[in-house]
């Protein structure tokens, strides 16, 4: 019986649940079940075409690296000062020039070099050589090498690319490119511009492509490596097998062994460009991925079933909830147990209209307080309280008088409105006896008019005569203010007061509440003894006057920013008995706060730099880390950042964060397994190849290199 009651209360929920699991939720779970098996396949031939589009990229970079060196060689053969040095004759000191020149050319990726043809001379490095010691510099020790150098340079194409990958072991081949040029005309060949670049640079560009990759390479037009890793062996490439793989239009892929484990090589044929990629990677590996990508779907699956399982089960009572809160809360005591929760929504929800309905009065009557008083309103909230809107004009009126209850206030309100049709809020000010009423017209109203139909009303409905001073008439509601003043002015007898003395009282605490952020004393109690010199001249008004003090405070107050002892000081200062006193104990009140502003501004600087190291210190390896993030993190500028850091440690902020990851990088290769790409990442580096150059720049080797060296 329980259970049907129940059930019958959440009749409408339940229908809801049963729609969407049988509409949305179980078709999309026999969806997933059957596509499971085509998202695997589907895996592994994305996998594959994702490996043949990094290798295409591969060979476009490469030849874009050649495109390149064809500009570069057309620059260095125009410039005159390498002409120069062109001739048989030229003197040490052109030559001298020519170097220094032919090293502007020179890139992080390759070195340039001109082989002058008419004085078989070599500029390289800076230096002037011979075609011998350009051989040995270039394939070391290797004769087999030598000659095979020789015979490139000495091949009479117009371009042409060469590499020792064939010869060397490891990773110190080179690749050299040589471009022949004419100093003289476009007939004659009395130069050759050649670009000799490091193999490492080339083959770690190709690593950064794939994850788990155990060798990549990289085959000229003639089937001659340009790049070789460890893994493309002599022997590997001499096989039948891999030469008919090689020469195959139709297949891309080549399983083989390579000692104990099984790898697949893939390759990428470019006939246009006349390159051939190759990479290659354990068998084990390719598996592992699409288990764990099986497996991945596999829980995504059962999570999602089960979340949707429970999500079914508690929605009823998680639904519910808020239904029966808001019914206990906002509803009819009087409501029956047996009512739907549709019901016990309408009812509660009538409840919360109605109180929204009286907080939006309460609402514009505070509007209406801030806009007496001289505080800021929001634009924005005075049009979304529709106070004012489209009207003829508004109206203000002081009352003297007993007080008015609500009862009072609704009867009056609703009585103006009948009478001429206007909107009528009565409130009161902090700090003044007055009662206020504003009224907003609809039509042209004379101010008399109101003032005497307030007066017959408040009689009427009140039993009281009441003292009312009425203002001018505003256009806009925000203006206000100045029909206000005008009540204040008019409100004692033989009072000599002008709204030109109000407007200078009112701008001289202006004056003041500004002056507060410098922070300088003296400034601050200059202007303070302004406002007290405007409110002496303020006659028969005590009213007047208190209401300037509490409005002098309340500035006080809204500027004292940081200050630990506002409390204790707004008890002190609102104590106040007459105007003289208030004024001393504001002086004495300016005098601490801004001794206790200047001693924190001079310790702010040193906190912000030990804040900011030790964010550096635990985020340099982030990739995202930069001098935004920074100024994020300390809520400042940039500038500031930059110039914090600057006096902290005597470095810029991108060397010392880049210092930090090559030193955190250096670590890593010296005790871990880890892949140079694996270790970039890990540092805080986002390009593997930059990561390799700062390297070498700092530590004098390459990060494979330098890690073989730490190991022997």
């Amino acid at each position: 019986m329980k259970l049907k009651q129940y059930l019958k209360k959440k009749n409408y929920l339940m229908q809801l649940l049963l729609t969407i699991a049988g509409f949305v939720c179980i078709p999309l779970i026999i969806m997933q079940l059957l596509m499971m098996e085509q998202s695997t396949q589907g895996y592994s031939r994305l996998n594959e075409e994702n490996i043949h589009e990094n290798l295409q990229e591969s060979i476009d970079y490469f030849t874009r690296q050649l495109e390149k060196m064809s500009t570069t060689a057309i620059k260095v053969s125009q410039d005159a000062t390498i002409r120069k040095a062109s001739k048989k004759n030229s003197s040490d000191y052109a030559v001298y020039e020519a170097a220094l020149k032919i090293k502007e050319y020179n890139s992080d990726d390759w070195s340039v070099g001109v082989w002058f043809y008419e004085s078989d001379s070599i500029l390289f490095n800076e230096v002037r050589i011979s075609p011998e010691r350009l051989y040995e510099m270039i394939a070391g020790k290797d004769e087999q090498c030598k000659r095979a150098i020789e015979d490139f340079f000495e091949a009479e194409k117009n371009t042409r690319v060469a590499s020792t990958a064939e010869y060397a072991e490891g990773g110190d081949a080179v690749i050299v490119a040589a471009k022949p040029v004419s100093f003289v005309s476009v007939m004659e060949k009395d130069a050759l511009v050649f670009f000799v670049m490091d193999q490492e640079t080339v083959e770690q560009e190709l690593y950064a492509k794939f994850n788990d990759c155990s060798g990549v390479a990289l085959l000229d037009a003639d089937r001659r490596f340009m790049v070789r890793s460890d893994d493309f062996s002599i022997e590997m490439y001499q096989n039948a097998g891999f030469q008919k793989f090689l020469d195959s239009e139709e297949q891309s892929i080549y399983a083989t062994t390579n000692g104990r484990e099984r790898i697949c090589i893939y390759k990428y044929k470019d006939v246009v460009k006349g390159y051939t990629c190759l990479v290659s990677l354990f068998e084990n590996n390719l598996q592992a991925h699409l288990r764990e990508y099986i497996t991945n779907i596999r829980n995504i699956l059962i999570t999602s079933i089960v979340l949707m399982l429970l999500l079914l089960a508690l929605t009823v009572n998680i639904n519910y909830r808020p239904i029966k809160r808001l019914a206990k809360k906002h509803g009819s005591k009087a409501a029956s147990a047996e009512l739907s929760e549709l019901e016990l929504l309408d009812s509660a929800f009538f409840a919360i209209d109605q109180k929204v309905l009286s907080q939006n009065k309460l609402l514009k009557h505070f509007i209406i307080s801030d806009l007496l008083t001289g505080r800021p309103v929001d634009e924005k909230q005075l049009e979304e309280s529709n106070l004012g809107k489209n009207s003829y004009g508004s109206v203000v009126m002081a009352l003297e008088g007993p007080a008015i209850t609500s009862i009072q206030s609704g009867k009056i309100i609703a009585a103006m409105k009948g009478k001429c049709g206007c909107d009528t809020y009565i409130t009161g000010i902090t700090y003044r006896p007055q009662i206020l009423m504003v009224c907003v017209l609809y039509g042209d109203v004379e101010p008399e008019h109101l003032k005497d139909l307030a007066g017959e009303l408040l009689k009427e409905i009140t039993g009281h005569e009441y003292g009312i001073h009425c203002g001018n008439v505003v256009e806009h509601i925000t203006d206000i203010r100045n029909s206000y003043l005008k009540t204040l002015t008019n409100t004692g007898e033989n009072d000599g007061n002008t709204p030109e003395l109000n407007s200078a009282v009112a701008e001289a605490i202006q004056k003041f509440g500004e002056s507060m952020y410098s922070g300088d004393a003296d400034k601050i109690q200059k202007l303070l003894d302004v406002v007290e010199s405007r409110l002496a001249t303020i006659e028969d008004s005590d009213a007047l006057k208190n209401y300037y003090c509490y409005k002098l405070m309340t500035v006080y107050f809204a500027n004292a920013k940081d200050s630990q002892n506002l409390k204790e000081e707004m008890a002190r200062l609102i104590a106040f008995s007459d105007t003289r006193q208030l004024f001393v104990m504001l002086r004495q009140s300016v005098r601490r706060l801004c001794t206790m502003l200047n001693e924190n501004e001079q310790t702010t600087a040193n906190k912000l730099s030990k804040k900011l190291l030790n964010y550096v210190d635990v985020n340099f390896n982030n990739q995202n880390l930069c001098l935004t993030s920074a100024a994020d993190y300390l809520e400042t500028s940039i500038y500031v950042v930059s110039r914090l850091f600057k006096e902290a440690t005597g470095k810029g902020f991108k060397e010392y964060v880049t210092d930090k990851r090559l030193e955190y990088a250096r670590e890593l290769l010296e005790t871990t397994n880890y892949n140079v790409s694996e270790i970039s990442a890990m540092a805080g580096f986002e390009n593997t190849v930059y990561f390799s150059n700062v390297f070498k720049t700092k530590y004098g080797l390459p990060p494979t290199q330098y890690r073989k060296k730490h190991q022997e």
